[in-house]
């Protein structure tokens, strides 16, 4: 359970005390009970209490699911209170600087982390010890500013899950970046401060050192409730897996112990009495598949190089053949082969023949009567006119 928060407590430091009624804000209305002496506002604790538990119980949550929660205020009457609580519930804090874009740029800011741990270790080793004085001071401060800023984000390596923050007017930057990456903000808000963008509004007085401490008194509490309780489900998830393991190993060897003298027992009348029959067959098997692969292994090679090989052997035989030659053979085989050609044309003659008869009949069987009567008059005026042509001559 989260750390409870009591009327007494609050009262006694001084959590009730607001600011000047001329410096209040308007949207703080409901939460202030009244004026004192017409010059400072009371602020309603039977509101702060329940807000402040149930601010409490969200942190609670966030830090039993192993979140991290960023304690941030910069004023100088909280810087201490504000450290002290970071160290005891081992969270982050800011509490001298706000490095703008700590959240929105987190990036550069590792880097800057990275950084100061270099420096650290340069400041150790013999090489600074070398260096000049001047430029040991150089290097001490450059440390200097970078430890301000980031020594007590020195661990934190992701952004925050949650954001407790201390006098919300003054640390605005941070309530502005945590709000654009939809970080939650839980914020002790005095009379003059404005209670937008804070999703936990804690209504209290934040200038007095009292009501500080109790503040980050009651959220150190609850965060280290947390992790205790973190801590008891390790140590039970451990327990739980050493017992199982435990037993696992027991299972094995009980069962391992059982086994052989029933494999002895099964196996002992199976090998006293083999049989020849099996063995022999058993033997038999592998030469019968050995000689099943061969066989039909050479059928499938046999067909696929027969032909080549067939060529191959007569293109040889025909060559050999033609060098053991004689020389009366070779003619014999020249003057053959002109006459196989003449055949050949002499078959092929009358077939050309034949084509041009039967296109001449055709052509004549195409022409028509009337032609063939001119044809027949032309034929017999062409012997008369050479007649004539003899007898002139022969009176001249």
């Amino acid at each position: 359970m989260a750390a409870t928060v009591d009327l007494k407590e609050l009262i006694e430091h001084s959590v009730h005390f607001g600011h000047r009624t001329c410096f209040w804000e308007p949207k703080m209305a409901p939460y202030i009970y009244g004026k004192k002496s017409k010059d400072l506002h009371i602020i309603n604790l039977l509101k702060t209490r329940p807000l402040f538990q149930k601010a409490l119980n969200e942190i609670e949550a966030v830090a039993a699911n192993n979140g991290k929660i960023l304690l941030v205020s910069t004023k100088r009457i909280a810087q201490q209170a504000i450290e002290q609580a970071a160290e005891k519930c081992e969270m982050p804090c800011v509490n001298k600087r706000w490095p703008g874009g700590m959240l929105t740029n987190f990036k550069t800011i590792l880097k800057s982390v990275k950084k100061m741990r270099q420096l650290e270790e340069f400041i150790k080793s013999d090489e600074f010890d070398a260096m000049k004085k001047k430029e040991r001071l150089s290097v001490q401060r450059e440390l200097g500013k970078l430890q301000a800023s980031f020594n007590g984000i020195r661990d934190m390596t992701s952004l925050p899950d949650m954001l407790f923050v201390i006098d919300v007017g003054h640390e605005h930057i941070a309530i502005k970046e945590a709000k654009k990456l939809g970080i939650p903000v839980v914020g002790i808000v005095d009379t003059n401060c404005s209670p937008e963008d804070i999703d936990y509004v804690i209504p209290g007085n934040d200038d007095s050192q009292k009501a500080i401490h109790l503040y980050t008194r009651l959220v150190a509490e609850t965060i280290d409730v947390a992790r205790e309780k973190i801590r008891a489900k390790l140590k039970a998830a451990q327990v739980k897996m050493e017992g199982s393991t435990r037993v696992e190993v027991v299972k094995k060897s009980t069962k391992k112990v059982d086994q052989k003298p029933e494999v002895d027992t099964v196996e002992q009348p199976s090998t006293a009495a083999p049989n020849e029959n099996a063995s022999s067959e058993a033997a038999k098997k592998p030469a019968v598949e050995k000689k099943i692969i061969r066989v039909v292994a050479k059928p499938k090679k046999s067909p696929e190089k027969s032909p080549k090989v067939e060529t191959e052997t007569t293109s040889k035989k025909a060559k050999s053949t033609a060098s053991k030659a004689t020389p009366k053979a070779a003619e014999k085989a020249v003057a053959k082969k002109p006459a196989a050609k003449k055949t050949v044309a002499s078959k092929k003659a009358p077939t050309a023949q034949g084509k041009d008869a039967k296109s001449e009949k055709s052509t004549e069987k195409k022409v028509p009567s009337k032609t063939k009567a001119s044809a027949t008059k032309a034929a017999n005026k062409k012997p008369v006119k050479k007649a004539d042509s003899e007898d002139s001559k022969k009176a001249k």
